[in-house]
């Protein structure tokens, strides 16, 4: 048979509820509605039946509804108000679906490409219960996908009145009223034990004690059932889904002293354990809160706005400012230079623009956009410098969430101090129950009271709550001691990486010498004004460190050009038609200069209408303390300088890195990216420093990628963390704090083995009553977190903070 019996009810296929009858069925298949069998039908025509074998009964019981109720969603107007992103056919979005709940969830919703050909991707965020999907607008509308998503038992919720305001969790007053439950419950079991606390002998008369046990059974299950129901539906839903978490062992303890105390008033053998039951599960709730607002007072959840180091250049008047994201409102006009990437949803000013989505879409084609339309988020702007209004505040934006996207993140697993975590946690349950047991089975042939009070209190006690605060709190921590500083990561696993480096690869340009401080001078056929006006026209474009300082250079020939056909090619240079004249700036070999001019400088070489006419010579000036870093570094690390330019400096930087095979010249973004994986071949755990521009690939291939920012900063989301270029001295201290921030996760490791030692051997010697075991846990668990977050901000001190 497909279907089971159990208790003589039959089992529905999809959601495993019991069904009245058999009349909904497919063959042997037998469902409890029309909504199951509906999404069976689906799965069946879709071939994805595999998702009962993920879990046995999956799914969630379906209520059929009319489609109808997502008429809304065929009004335009309302369609653009919740899509994400929109350019041609291909349109975004992302909905909350509340009944994610397991991993056949994500199994399904990550395979609705296979149900709807429309659905190009569907990808889901579990913790978040987010799922973001891309699709074709010719081929599939958003009603249907909602409706799809409804009918499949995922009906997502939909705002239509999205503000820019940031939410604010709300209040959870059903901890309140739980743990005013068992307060009152607990204070009258007690009073009605009084007498017996006292030995007094009212509570040998049959009718009072009879009735006190009853009136004592009642209360009790009302703290059991109703204020502790979230231990029950946690360890249930853990088992649901075949893992065993801490509320387990909690559970258990619960149900054995409940289910003593009322053997015991039933058969008139004792009074029970209601008193020190309802009283533990008051001391619990109110940990359990406690531990929520401490949670919450050191949440290190990165809010972007409040350090996100992005800037553009803001126009007001004509005046142009650098500004950080988190300054820009809607109606601010800015400037994106190329390779740019859009901060906000905004509208194009100038005539034309050529906007690569591939960080949205995959797709890199780029798409032309004119004057007036809408430009999205995440875009990057391929050709000359736009002039754009943004229409959405940032907050709204999509840059943080395109930094975290699975798509840049490192294809690493977990190792070190992290896997040891996860492999004790794993382990930590079952070692726990099959102490208790063992326990139990001890006392129970010496006192049976005291077997319970012992089952209890090992169950309750017992805390790996180190394991799973000590490394969030103290990695988080790190991040925000960090970004005060001036370096802000990706994710808390950037912190252990950093850690663990051993070898530092530097790009040269924009990296370790300053963007806005050079000695320029022009040598070569003389420039007139206007031709300067041209070379400035193109280069102003540009945000390559170079370049930037070129401009500077040039500002005072600013005049209005006409410039089409522009073009930056990585690590060779810039080209476009100004004025009708075909102007070309960077690389000798790119502008054709001669030979004998090719090694001469570090420089930017000019050619105008195919003819060569000089270069610039840039004598880079170097950042401050950049020989007692590579001092400090040099200690215990091998370093490495990788640079685009000819070796025209090499004199002087052989003097900063001594080591002779530390210098390489003339360094594509390819032969950056090889150099890296050759390190990591021979078994080198890499840090790479660079601009963002010409190095992505070494970014994103390096075990932590560090980019670094300079006043108007190009965004690179292959980077794991963008470094304030005043705070680059500072890196090695930076890995001695990451490495300070590791220590301390393995000494409240260290705390927590000891600690559970401890508490386990006397709980399981009947040294603890459950009632102090319901206070001694939550209290570790808030000591774990003040201890590395107090620890990780002592470290802290020895760090300097930003200029």
């Amino acid at each position: 048979m497909a279907y089971q019996l159990v208790s003589s009810q039959v089992i529905c296929q999809h959601c495993g509820d019991s069904c009245a009858d058999q009349s909904i069925c497919i063959g042997e298949h037998v469902f409890c509605c029309e909504g199951c069998k509906t999404v069976y039908e689906i799965l069946q025509e879709n071939d994805l039946c595999a998702y009962y074998d993920i879990d046995a009964k999956p799914g969630l019981k379906i209520k059929f509804r009319s489609d109808e109720r997502y008429a809304y969603l065929d009004n335009e107007e309302i369609v653009s108000s919740i899509l994400d992103f929109k350019e041609g056919d291909i349109a975004t979005v992302h909905f909350f679906i509340p009944s994610i709940h397991c991993s056949s969830c994500l199994w399904l919703l990550e395979k609705l490409y296979k149900i709807e050909p429309g659905i190009q991707r569907s990808d889901v965020s579990f913790t978040k219960k987010e799922i973001f999907i891309t699709y074709q607008e010719s081929v599939i509308t958003l009603r249907r996908i909602v409706e799809l998503l409804s009918s499949l038992g995922y009906a997502p919720s939909i705002q239509l009145d999205k503000t820019n305001k940031k939410e604010h969790p709300a209040t959870n007053r059903s901890v309140y009223y739980k743990i005013a439950l068992a307060g009152f419950c607990s204070s009258n079991i007690m009073l009605m034990s009084f007498p017996e606390y006292l030995g007094l002998d009212i509570v040998q008369e049959q009718n009072y004690a009879g009735l006190f046990g009853y009136i004592s059974i009642v209360l009790g299950a009302l703290v059991l059932f109703v204020a502790a129901s979230e231990f029950y539906t946690s360890a249930w839903s853990a088992l649901k889904n075949k893992f065993i978490n801490l509320d387990l062992p909690i559970v258990i303890g619960m149900t054995a002293l409940f289910s003593r105390s009322v053997y015991e008033v039933i058969t008139h053998t004792g009074t029970g354990y209601f008193d020190s039951l309802t009283g533990l599960i008051f001391f619990l709730l109110i940990g359990k809160w406690y531990q929520g607002k401490v949670y919450q007072a050191m949440s290190f959840e990165r809010d972007y706005q409040s350090y996100f180091p992005v800037a553009v250049t803001r126009v007001i008047d004509t005046v142009q400012q650098a500004v950080l994201l988190k300054d820009l409102v809607k109606g601010d006009e800015i400037i994106i230079r190329s390779q740019e990437i859009i901060p906000a949803d905004a509208v194009l000013l100038s005539e034309v623009a050529y906007i690569d989505y591939s960080f949205v879409t995959g797709e890199s084609t780029p798409v032309k956009k004119l004057a007036g339309e809408i430009l999205y988020a995440g875009g990057r702007q391929t050709r000359e410098k736009i002039h754009i209004r943004i229409e959405k505040e940032v907050v709204q934006s999509q840059l943080l969430q395109l930094w975290n996207d699975e798509v840049f993140a490192k294809k690493t697993s977990k190792t070190g101090v992290s896997a040891l975590a996860d492999s004790f946690a794993r382990n930590f349950t079952i070692a726990l129950l099959i102490i208790s047991i063992a326990t139990f089975g001890y006392w129970y042939f010496i006192d049976v009271h005291k077997a319970f009070s012992a089952l209890t209190a090992v169950l309750i006690v017992a805390c790996p709550c180190a394991l799973a605060l000590s490394i969030p709190f103290a990695y988080g921590n790190t991040i925000r001691m960090l970004a005060k500083r001036g370096l802000f990561l990706r994710s808390t696993d950037v912190v252990e990486n950093m850690a663990t480096v051993d070898t530092v690869v530097f790009d040269k340009t924009g990296t370790i010498t300053k963007v806005d401080a050079a000695a320029i001078q022009y040598e070569g056929e003389a420039l007139s004004n206007k031709e300067k006006s041209m070379i400035y026209s193109l280069v102003q474009h540009s945000t390559h460190p170079l370049s930037v300082k070129l401009a500077a250079f040039l500002q005072q020939f600013a005049a209005e050009i006409s410039l089409t056909d522009f073009n930056e090619i990585a690590s060779k240079g810039l080209i476009g038609n100004v004025s009708g004249v075909a102007v070309r700036v960077g690389s000798a070999s790119f502008t054709n200069a001669p030979d004998d001019q090719k090694r001469i400088a570090s420089g930017v070489y000019v050619s105008i209408d195919s003819v060569y006419r000089g270069y610039f010579s840039i004598q880079n000036v170097y950042r401050e303390d950049l020989d007692l870093l590579v001092k400090e570094l040099a200690v215990d690390k091998k370093i490495y300088v990788l640079s685009g330019d000819n070796n025209s400096e090499q004199a002087y930087l052989a003097t900063l890195f001594p080591e002779p095979d530390a210098l390489f010249f003339n360094q594509t973004p390819e032969d950056k990216l090889s150099f890296i994986k050759q390190l990591q071949q021979a078994g080198k755990r890499v840090l790479m420093v660079g601009d963002g521009l010409n190095d992505a690939g070494a970014l994103k291939q390096s075990d932590v990628g560090i980019s670094v920012s300079e006043n108007v900063y190009n965004f690179s989301p292959s980077c794991d963390g963008i470094l304030d270029a005043s705070a680059v001295s500072f890196l090695s201290r930076v890995i001695r704090f990451c490495k300070g921030a590791v220590t301390a996760v393995k000494a409240t490791l260290l705390f927590s083995l000891l600690y559970n030692v401890v508490v386990i051997t006397m709980a399981v010697n009947g040294l603890f009553t459950p009632l102090a075991a319901a206070i001694i846990m939550p209290a570790s668990s808030v000591f774990v977190v003040l201890l590395v977050v107090i620890s990780t901000n002592r470290l802290a001190r020895r760090l300097p903070l930003k200029k």
